[in-house]
């Protein structure tokens, strides 16, 4: 019976041809992609970024959608793949990283409210944005960049701060979120390492960047830049697969999508999407891949719409931060500090000082360096048996240096908070030599066991001389100004009650017991500040038993006369977290300070 006949009889219904389903395809297709495209028209045409408009946001969550919806039509209608990505490891393959980010964070919870990691000069800033937030509402558009300082965008202040608006702004909910962006962090790393070189391998290299002291400091500090790994390895991951298979779309899509959703988030990931784009737009032209070219680019414009609308502003705040020096001796120096800094720091109050690598890793760095260089030829390559993402991760690493040697605004050393982004890479580098001597290796189970081994013991020996380093910490490391000092004072020495002599009114105000700074860090009776420089305070402080605190930055003139007549009273009280801010002790009998 052929298909007329069958198509005649009661009650069967005849199957959708295929020029059916193409037309199907292409209405649904071009529905939903005018759709797509009358929703981002009206979000850009009544988008207010001072104003709360869930309504008008919801306007470009929908275009996101709908815009998923064409591309899987017009991947359907051309045959050039699905939306599905199976780079992802499978299931059996997800416990180490599991159990790994799972002791990552119970060694880190005990510690959550140390003074080390209360670093002020940003933490205060991301928490207080956020809480203020969670306690009066939002004031302005969710999608706004007027976040943190005017500086960063406010989906990034609360994107790892949502548990505030769920269980309370507290410095507690604050630090597990941030220690949440610091595990997905560490499991895009993973993701990204073990696509490309196995995941024993890309577990080594998850804990070799976990134990990185200065990984450890900005994850514990309340600092907003260590999200950027999530952007930077997703981007290179599926600029990885596009590469592989070049006509799936999804894949096209999805690495769009990603660059302009980390338009909201830390600068560090954008170098990584610039370098992405580059590349997938030369392999776009050179082999005419025009439609896969298009539905990168809108995806970037469409995720990254909201800030793109604000760029004025964008722009105004990146120069204001800027300023960068064009002299070619200042960018020398810059580069090559930057490259040197596994083996030697110039930084020092921020919590990172001294080599960013520590032995035994940082004495294969530049052995690592070197075969990735040699990777660079495809011959030279396959004879190492090296990875084929080693020369490519060396090149982001030269590329990541230039950029941040471009934008350091002028400063005296490299951004720390951006030169950490650099952490995995360099751990990368510094491990690729056992890499190579493991595949080298093949032929016999015992040396590569061997080697394993070593491998272990040597992240073990790196990890411990990393925590030995934040546990035993140079005097002023993990901190500069008068609030990191009594920070340290409250959590080192709760029983010690403070006096602080300034003559800067506005302490009263900021360091008030209702005040916010002193409500989070519990300074509420435990603190007084005085403005007068008065010997009567320093006789009734010694009466009380006060540690006795001030400025010499801004107050030595108004402190000298006093340390004059009470010196043999007074004693140093040493800090080890701030350098602006000197205490003492009284010695003596209350007495004999108010001789």
């Amino acid at each position: 019976m052929d298909q007329r006949a069958l198509d005649e009889l009661p009650g069967v219904e005849p199957p959708a041809r295929p020029e059916q389903l193409n037309r199907r395809g292409e209405r649904l297709g071009a529905a939903s992609a005018a759709a797509t495209l009358a929703l981002f028209v009206l979000f850009v045409l009544w988008f207010r970024p001072g104003e709360v408009q869930w309504g008008v946001d919801a306007l470009w969550l929908g275009a996101l959608v709908l815009w998923g919806l064409t591309v899987r039509h017009l991947a359907a209608l051309r045959r050039l793949g699905g939306p599905r990505l199976p780079v992802w490891p499978r299931g059996r393959e997800l416990w180490l990283p599991a159990l790994l980010l799972a002791m990552f964070a119970a060694g880190w919870l005990p510690f959550y409210d140390n003074w080390r990691w209360a670093y002020t000069g940003d933490s205060i800033a991301w928490f207080s944005t956020a809480a203020g937030a969670a306690i009066n509402g939002l004031h302005q558009n969710l999608l706004s960049v007027h976040g943190v300082d005017d500086n960063f965008t406010y989906p990034h202040s609360l994107g790892f701060n949502a548990l505030l608006f769920a269980f309370g702004p507290t410095l507690f909910w604050h630090r597990v979120g941030k220690l949440i962006v610091s595990c997905l962090s560490l499991a895009t790393i993973y993701l990204f390492f073990a696509t490309t070189i196995g995941r024993y391998w890309a577990a080594a290299v998850l804990v070799g960047t976990a134990t990185n002291y200065a990984w450890l400091w900005f994850s514990y500090v309340s600092y907003g830049h260590i999200d950027s790994h999530i952007f930077y390895f997703l981007t290179l991951l599926v600029a990885l697969r596009i590469w592989q298979a070049p006509d799936q779309l999804a894949a096209w899509m999805v690495c769009g999508l990603i660059g302009g959703l980390s338009l909201f988030f830390t600068q560090t990931a954008w170098s990584a999407v610039a370098a992405a784009g580059l590349v997938l737009g030369g392999l776009a032209l050179t082999t005419g891949r025009t439609t896969a070219a298009a539905v990168y680019a809108a995806s970037f414009m469409l995720a990254g719409c909201p800030v793109l609308v604000q760029f004025a502003d964008l722009l105004q705040m990146t120069t204001r931060q800027t300023a960068s020096v064009y002299q070619w001796d200042y960018l020398v120096r810059i580069f090559t500090t930057i490259l040197k800094l596994p083996y030697q720091s110039p930084h020092y109050h921020i919590g990172v000082f001294g080599a960013i690598l520590r032995w035994p890793l940082g004495e294969l760095y530049v052995p690592g360096a070197a075969l990735a260089a040699l990777g660079a030829l495809p011959a030279v390559r396959r004879w190492l048996r090296l990875p084929a993402v080693a020369p490519l991760l060396l090149g982001m690493l030269l590329w990541d240096a230039v950029l941040m040697t471009l934008t350091n605004g002028g400063y005296g050393t490299p951004s720390t908070k951006r030169t950490y982004n650099l952490t995995p890479l360099q751990v990368f580098l510094s491990l690729l030599p056992a890499y190579v001597a493991y595949q080298w290796t093949a032929r016999w189970l015992w040396a590569r066991r061997a080697l394993a081994a070593l491998v272990v013991v040597a992240l073990g020996v790196y990890a411990a001389a990393n925590f030995l380093l934040i546990a035993h910490p140079a005097k002023g490391i993990y901190g500069i100004n008068v609030y990191d000092g009594l920070i340290e004072l409250r959590q080192r020495h709760p029983q010690r009650r403070v006096v602080l002599l300034s003559s800067r009114e506005d302490f009263t105000r900021v360091l008030a017991p209702e005040g916010f700074f002193g409500q989070e860090y519990e300074l509420a009776g435990r603190l007084t500040v005085e403005l007068s420089f008065e010997p009567a305070v320093v006789a009734a402080a010694c009466e009380q038993r006060l540690v006795i605190c001030y400025e010499p930055n801004a107050d030595r003139s108004r402190f000298e006369p006093l340390l004059q007549r009470y010196g043999e009273v007074l004693k140093p009280f040493e800090l080890l977290n701030s350098v602006e801010m000197v205490c003492y002790e009284c010695v003596q009998e209350p007495a004999l300070a108010g001789r």
